[in-house]
């Protein structure tokens, strides 16, 4: 007799994302558009899942449930993984705009600050960070702003 809410917000972290929601309660079962230590984008949709933790956000939880990692209570974890998405992608089409290579957008974008917010001291974290969140990230949003210049015709999106 519990009201239970299957989502599916669009792409996100991957193709088929999709999160549940107990309205009476006020719960929140993110599925892998949060994870912790940090995002994993190996084959993420940037813009979309800008989108998809957008209405996470919409349902005024009390009580987030990760994909991975503890339970939250409030939405400022979420809200880092946002601006994280929302960093690498504004810089990926930055660097296309502008024709830098992949490979030098890799090196050109500056992680630290997201660095310190995930990991903390904790090199453990910090290596985390750069394994699973740089490494796949840097080359999965270039390849997407990359094809949304070729969509838009050359045209900055």
């Amino acid at each position: 007799k519990r009201r239970v809410q299957l989502v599916r917000p669009g792409r996100g972290n991957t193709a088929g994302d999709a999160f549940l929601f107990l309205p009476d309660e006020r719960v929140l079962l993110t599925g892998d558009l949060v994870t912790m230590p940090c995002p994993f984008p190996g084959t993420a949709y940037f813009a979309d899942w800008i989108r998809s933790l957008d209405a996470l956000e919409a349902r005024h939880a009390r009580t987030i449930v990760p994909g991975h990692g503890d339970v939250q209570r409030d939405y400022s974890y979420v809200s880092m993984v946002r601006e994280l998405i929302a960093f690498t992608l504004g810089r990926a089409r930055d660097a296309v705009k502008r024709g830098v290579s992949a490979e030098d957008f890799g090196k050109q974008t500056d992680f630290s600050s997201f660095v310190a917010r995930f990991a903390g001291d904790d090199p453990v974290r910090g290596d985390a960070f750069t394994n699973f969140y740089v490494r796949a990230a840097v080359p999965r949003a270039y390849e997407e702003a990359k094809s949304e210049t070729a969509a838009t015709g050359n045209r900055a999106p």
